[in-house]
């Protein structure tokens, strides 16, 4: 029974385990109330139709204005793909595509975090499907196990957190799901057609995310040293055309990825120290990192599954982790764990073919029954803890957010991307306020507050107290600090007498 299922029972359960991943997620998105700083700057990327950089050169800037004003510059111009990758070019690290198919999704459903969310619901369909693909060539044997990665995939704690995050990492995983089936596709059944695939899921990473780059090298590196060991050429060029051609594709549409690629721009960058790469393996994905260590040790060792292809699946893997971890601990480059989750997946795959022997054991029954209450943790404990904190810290958002709503003027300086915006979208139209950056303030700030009572400043959350204005402020008038989400925040009481 639980080795392998018939064919249409099985198709059943990889269409129940898809729609209760969809509905794990709609859940999720549906109780989220408040932006986080990221997702409201790709919120802004996507639909600033007079373009973010306009915006900070408008004459009212630097001036007290009522906020319905500012809104003119948040409203969506739709289908407007040129100002999408205008903005990306200048205001992040992250090539346009994902801006640009929020804009349509914002479109149809709205500016609001509600149709990010359901875009990336539409992405992990399309990451679920290749990963059943994927599954299918390396368990062949066994839908078994094919049914216990994609229930990992369909309730995990960190791919629906990620999913319900107004980012491109859902694209992204499907993006590299996509590439890899169809590079294992053509080693199966060397048909030209899963080159072309290739060569379009390429393009369309390129167009996603930049460390695409970093993936398709090494997917380049693996295949040269497989056809060299078969001893075959043709491969290798066709191989090497296709990515020739998806990497000149990129670079005609979007030419400003060579300038992420460089050193250049170190103030889109932070420099992150050796924590990195233990944090994602072992903190944030518990057994993810130990299923690793268990297949070196035992020489790739496998119960289950192809052998030829877990162990590409493992080598890219394992040569990706340590590239991006060098790349992590060498400036100006900064990789948290959201980077590394693109491939945990195949990092369970790894762990589950280890285990295999227990989970489909015929003989000890308390080792289905064992497997039975993991799954039922993963899909019941795991997902309601999940769901507890995330209604605590949108708790935590929404109230700092109405605690704004008792002022009658406000300043806000501008230097996090999403920081203005996402106030806009918080703050009446009929409140007074003051757009302007921290150095403007250190100027001017005696005659920016003068005559203003009930006044409350929002710094960026990328400031500190280490400012020269922050001295100031507490030196000279007295005031209540509190420390918020979207930054540090001051309210106003008067001058210190």
């Amino acid at each position: 029974m639980f080795e392998n299922i018939l064919d249409n029972k099985f198709k059943l359960v990889v269409v129940l385990l898809l729609l209760f991943g969809v509905m794990t997620r709609v859940v999720f998105g549906i109780s989220k109330i408040e932006y986080r700083h990221d997702e409201m700057a790709s919120i802004v990327l996507a639909t600033n139709h007079k373009g973010y950089d306009e915006a900070l050169k408008s004459p009212i800037y630097n001036s007290w204005q009522k906020a319905k004003e500012w809104k003119k510059f948040t409203q969506i111009n739709p289908f407007d793909f040129e100002t999408v990758k205008h903005n990306a070019s200048k205001l992040d690290i992250h090539p346009p595509l994902y801006y640009s198919l929020l804009n349509v999704a914002m479109v149809i459903g709205g500016v609001n975090i509600y149709s990010g969310i359901g875009l990336n619901i539409l992405f992990f369909m399309v990451s679920f499907f290749f990963l059943y693909k994927v599954l299918q060539i390396i368990f062949y044997k066994s839908n078994y196990l094919i049914a216990i990665n994609l229930a990992v995939y369909a309730v995990s704690l960190m791919d629906v957190a990620s999913d319900c995050f107004v980012r491109q990492y859902t694209l992204l995983y499907a993006l590299y799901l996509a590439t890899v089936y169809f590079m294992l596709r053509y080693f199966k059944v060397k048909k030209n057609r899963y080159l072309l695939y290739y060569a379009i899921a390429l393009c369309l990473g390129f167009l996603t995310q930049y460390l695409f780059y970093v993936y398709a090298l090494i997917f380049s590196v693996v295949i040269f040293l497989y056809y060299v060991r078969q001893k075959e050429v043709i491969p290798i060029v066709k191989f090497a055309l296709v990515t020739l051609l998806a990497l000149g594709v990129n670079v005609l549409i979007f030419p400003e990825i060579l300038d992420f690629m460089s050193i250049e721009k170190p103030e889109f960058y932070k420099y992150d120290r050796l924590t990195t790469l233990f944090n994602s393996l072992f903190l944030k994905d518990g057994l993810v990192g130990i299923g690793l260590i268990l297949a070196i040790i035992h020489n790739f060792r496998v119960r289950a599954g192809n052998l030829f292809y877990l162990n590409m699946i493992f080598i890219i893997t394992f040569i990706t982790y340590i590239v991006l971890y060098l790349l992590a601990i060498i400036p100006p480059h900064s990789l948290g764990g959201r980077y590394f989750l693109v491939f945990r997946m195949f990092n369970i795959i790894v762990l589950t073919s280890y285990f295999s022997d227990f989970l489909m054991n015929k003989k000890r029954v308390i080792c289905k029954y064992v497997g039975l209450f993991v799954l039922l943790s993963v899909f019941v404990i795991i997902p309601l803890k999940a769901r507890h904190n995330h209604k605590k810290l949108d708790k935590k958002y929404l109230s700092h957010a109405r605690f704004i709503d008792g002022f009658d003027n406000i300043i806000i300086d501008n230097d996090g991307i999403g920081n203005f915006f996402r106030m806009m979208s918080r703050i009446d139209g009929d409140k007074n306020v003051f757009l302007t950056d921290i150095n403007n303030l250190e100027k001017s700030f005696d005659e920016v507050i003068k005559g203003r009572d009930n006044l409350l400043y929002i710094s960026s959350d990328y400031l500190s107290d280490k400012t020269k204005l922050f001295a100031e402020i507490n030196d000279k008038y007295d005031v209540e600090y509190k420390k918020f989400p979207y930054g540090d925040m001051f309210v106003f009481r008067g001058v210190k007498k």
